[in-house]
């Protein structure tokens, strides 16, 4: 038992005297070697200064107005936005128009914004560039009175007291588009009104109708639950389609919304448009990534209108594709940001672009370490050989008696700058020929100081 116990102590010992060895060791070597580490330091420093800047920490993004499903989608964004270390800014707007202006506006903060399809002027359009598509926006054409019987589509938009949205939003561009293509003026009776107050309105019969480009919120649900409050069947939706690229044909079918209730009472043909991301173009690329990323967790589910993983997808062309959708749309997520954190990740591929100019530098560096340390070594033995050489010759053939205190005093000071020279164990062999090399020139001295024969050939 006591032999065991002996064993195991003499393993604990020795490797515990391996592991000072190797501290004292890597010591050593970085006191050596401290230049090499140096300019390996500053070459790494000048490759991260001279990367791609690191993503924005601070997003701003302009939804819509809220309640809106634009404003919806910001806020889920912001959520996912939040676990990857990232502050998603949500600001709200009147709607499309002022958020394709508050985008080109350059000394403006938002980067990133919900616009409907169809709105952007091709001068605009060239200054942006898309993410894709979020989704379809149905427009609801809500009216007063018996199904089909007073209005039939836009023949409504004529005479009655019809609420189009305030001026900028989505909904009121859309709705103008359509009375253009019917070659119907702007009159009086058309109301730019926030839709708040004129579904208010529509419910209190103060209004004929009202037109909303949404998805089925909560604004429109209320409307479809209003009593006396039907849609308006869409006649020439294909004519649609083709007249306006942008726009969708989309079905609601009898009882979709609420089978008890069998709402809606008919099949209900109408048209939609696309709710679209758009960038600046400068916006980070990482950040276009994260915002793809957002956009597959958000948008890839089934919607009343969509299937699942039909969203995110690049479906109005006005405005060209980011070349970061592109490649997400082709291959996905990279690699990396499907198994590591998000600034784990984006740090990795901005120096990623560096790597083969890091390494070709770094490597010749590391390479040589071992053979500077050896060579820092070797020159320092050699100086100590030099200075002994040199006594030697002094000592063989200028030997003075009178300036034996002397000899021996040199012969000290070199012996003692052996003891202290550090060399790794590799040189033992060469630290121990310096330290006999002196005791052997010592002997040389004592030699002539009893009044022996010169030597002859005493070459170190």
């Amino acid at each position: 038992m006591g032999s065991v116990k002996e064993d195991f102590k003499e393993h604990i010992e020795a490797s515990l005297e391996l592991l000072r060895d190797r501290c004292f060791s890597l010591i050593r070597l970085l006191r050596e070697t401290w230049p090499l580490l140096l300019l390996l330091a500053i070459i790494v420093g000048m490759a991260i200064w001279l990367a791609k800047p690191a993503p924005p920490r601070h997003v701003v993004i302009a939804s819509g107005v809220s309640g809106s499903s634009a404003d919806l989608f910001a806020k889920e964004y912001a959520r996912f936005f939040r676990r990857h270390g990232i502050l998603l800014e949500i600001v709200s707007t009147s709607g499309s128009r002022e958020n394709i202006a508050r985008l080109l506006d350059r000394k403006n903060s938002i980067h990133v914004a919900f616009v409907q399809g169809g709105l952007l002027k091709p001068e605009e359009a060239k200054e942006l560039l898309s993410l894709g598509s979020t989704g379809y926006d149905p427009l609801w054409f809500f009216h007063r009175g018996p199904i089909g019987k007073e209005f039939k589509g836009v023949e409504a938009l004529k005479t009655n007291k019809i609420a189009i949205g305030p001026p900028g939003s989505g909904t009121n561009a859309l709705t103008r588009h359509i009375l253009k293509l019917n070659g119907i003026s702007v009159g009086p009776n058309i109301l730019e009104i926030p839709f708040i107050d004129a579904a208010r309105a529509l419910q209190r019969g103060e209004i004929d109708g009202m037109i909303i480009v949404d998805s089925l919120d909560a604004l429109v649900q209320a409307l479809l639950y209003s009593p006396g409050v039907h849609l308006v069947q869409f006649t020439r939706v294909p004519a649609y389609t083709k007249q306006l690229h942008f726009i969708e044909a989309v079905q609601i079918p009898m009882g979709s919304i609420d089978m008890a209730k069998n709402l809606p009472p008919e099949d209900v043909q109408t048209i939609a448009t696309t709710l679209n991301l758009l960038i600046d173009k400068n916006l980070h690329p990482a950040i276009q990534m994260l915002f793809m990323q957002a956009m597959t967790e958000v948008n890839g589910r089934e919607s009343f209108f969509s299937h699942a993983k039909e969203f995110p997808s690049y479906k109005d062309p006005t405005v060209p594709e980011s070349e970061i959708a592109q490649r997400y749309y082709q291959n996905g997520p990279p690699f990396l940001m499907r198994y590591l954190p998000f600034w784990l990740a984006e740090f990795i591929d901005r120096m990623s672009i560096l790597l083969m100019p890091l390494i070709a530098f770094a490597y010749p560096i590391i390479s040589s370490m071992p053979n500077f340390r050896r060579q820092r070594v070797l020159k320092r033995l050699q100086q100590q050989y030099g200075k002994l050489k040199f006594l030697e010759n002094e000592i063989i053939n200028n030997y003075e008696p009178s300036r034996r205190d002397e000899y021996t005093q040199r012969l000290d000071t070199l012996e003692q700058d052996a003891i202290s020279l550090k060399v790794p164990q590799s040189f033992a062999e060469n630290y121990f020929q310096l330290r006999s090399n002196i005791d052997f020139v010592r002997g040389i001295l004592n030699k002539l100081e009893t009044g022996q024969k010169k030597p002859i050939n005493y070459s170190l």
